[in-house]
């Protein structure tokens, strides 16, 4: 029995023609460039949750070092002006206590962060990547040029000496201005000294005021800030700390 010439138009029905698929491609390459956005902010959040978790884990460990140690954060250096030195210092109080790349010649000759105790560590069962930022991944100028992890062991800064940018000082929001205060941070202050726990800074992100700008931080304008009262939040710092966000004194 002889077959049947097939008919070359019946053929093309179950074929898709070139302008057919080139506009799948565009279709499929629209959904892709408005997907990616929606992820990378997906991501983003998440990794600002994680974030927040483990400042919650510091800090609840935090609470447990006050408990065997009389209610008393860490130590202050004598004379008080050397707590950078010998006194507890933004990130010696945990994190990874060796293989550190810090030189800095002010931190006990540039051994101080692959020296110190680490004493919120066994709070933690030893974990250093406690206090890892998951946002602290790329090489920072004001870190030697290695994330700020690698070159401290720590992401997480401790508020020792007071604000940042005016340390052992106390800033007054009505007059804007800022005075000498031996009671500024918590390095060997009692927790009971901490007039307004709620407002009273403990640990904060370097990069809430080590970052150049908004996109140069570990979550853009987002910083975990952890409090004397043991929570922890999520603000919006703009370009970095402000005196006025919050408390960094006993009183």
């Amino acid at each position: 029995m002889q077959a049947k010439p097939s008919d070359p138009h019946q053929s093309r029905l179950g074929a898709f023609t070139l302008i057919e698929l080139l506009v799948v491609v565009a279709i499929i390459a629209l959904l892709i460039g408005l997907l990616l956005p929606v992820l990378g902010s997906a991501r983003e959040a998440a990794r600002v949750v994680r974030c927040a978790a483990q400042h919650r884990q510091v800090n609840t460990a935090s609470f447990a070092y006050l408990g065997d140690h009389d209610g008393v954060f860490y130590w202050r250096a004598q004379p008080i002006a050397d707590v950078a030195t010998r006194g507890m210092d933004y990130y010696g109080y945990g994190g990874r206590r060796n293989g550190n790349l810090s030189t800095d010649p002010f931190a006990d000759g540039g051994l101080y962060f692959n020296q110190i105790s680490r004493p919120l560590n066994p709070y933690v069962d030893e974990t250093a990547e406690v206090f890892r930022c998951p946002g602290d991944t790329s090489p920072k100028v004001w870190a030697g040029g290695a994330t700020h992890f690698d070159y401290v062991g720590n992401s997480y800064a401790f508020n020792c000496i007071g604000h940042p940018d005016t340390p052992l000082q106390r800033f007054d929001r009505a007059t804007a201005t800022a005075t000498p205060d031996v009671d500024a941070g918590l390095a060997g202050q009692r927790i009971s000294g901490v007039v307004s726990t709620v407002e009273t800074t403990v640990y904060f992100e370097a990069a809430a005021y080590k970052a150049a700008g908004p996109d140069d931080g570990w979550h853009r304008k987002q910083h975990n800030i952890s409090f004397a009262d043991g929570h922890t939040s999520a603000e919006d710092l703009g370009n970095g700390v402000a005196d006025s966000e919050w408390t960094w004194t006993l009183r």
